[in-house]
């Protein structure tokens, strides 16, 4: 037989070793000696939170399109368990009351409200300006 060809009983044998309880855990842990050490860990988080918000290399500051706004109001705006129109817990929509689609400068959280989805409707500027 040629070198570096196994027989299916070498191969199931070399297969089973390989994935072993006792080995995986072995391996796990050396790769996590290897790549996790508490210094890459706290570095990771010094430069993921020093590129966050309008650090961010790709931040567009107000001029971004309808779905990323909403998107980032969701992550940053702490979303309440009622509609804070009339208090009914049902699914909640993040809506900008005052039309100003903005995320940027001190009171950006007073241009937004969760709202059910009755309550936005009716308070949607731009279904009122129709």
């Amino acid at each position: 037989m040629p070198r570096g060809i196994l027989t299916k009983e070498q191969y199931e044998r070399q297969l089973r070793r390989i994935r072993s309880p006792e080995n995986r855990k072995k391996l796990s842990e050396s790769s996590k000696r290897m790549w996790q050490t508490k210094d890459m860990t706290e570095r990771n988080k010094k430069i993921s939170e020093s590129k966050k918000g309008h650090k961010h290399p790709s931040w567009k500051g107000d001029k971004v399109d309808y779905a990323s706004l909403h998107e980032w109001i969701r992550n940053n705006l702490p979303i309440p368990k009622k509609c804070q129109n009339c208090g009914k817990e049902k699914r909640l929509d993040a809506a900008c009351i005052t039309g100003n689609y903005i995320r940027t400068g001190d009171n950006w959280q007073l241009n937004w409200k969760y709202l059910c989805r009755s309550c936005h409707m009716k308070s949607d500027p731009k279904r009122l300006k129709t």
